[in-house]
């Protein structure tokens, strides 16, 4: 049993050098003008993708502060409202 996840990690391995090699092949094959290109686009594509997933990040902080904050109010809010004795609280 243990040495199936290695042969698993193994072959996983291959196919990921194999892939690796053919994108290697592939882009070596292109002219000097489609790697620019094909750079430029990488490059635009990754920047999208960055600025998406910082996007994300601050509206998470922004909502976890409205969070807190609210949570701060009520928090001073229920410690102030005062306590009837008429109503047995």
């Amino acid at each position: 049993m243990a040495s199936q996840p290695s042969s698993s990690h193994a072959a996983t391995t291959r196919l990921v050098n194999h892939l690796w090699q053919r994108l290697q092949n592939w882009f070596t094959a292109l002219p000097p003008l489609g790697r620019v290109l094909l750079l430029l686009v990488t490059l635009f594509v990754s920047m999208s993708v960055l600025g998406l997933v910082l996007k994300f990040i601050s509206a998470f902080i922004v909502v976890a502060v409205i969070v807190v904050a609210l949570y701060g109010i009520v928090q001073a809010w229920a410690t102030q409202v005062p306590t009837n004795p008429n109503n047995g609280g």
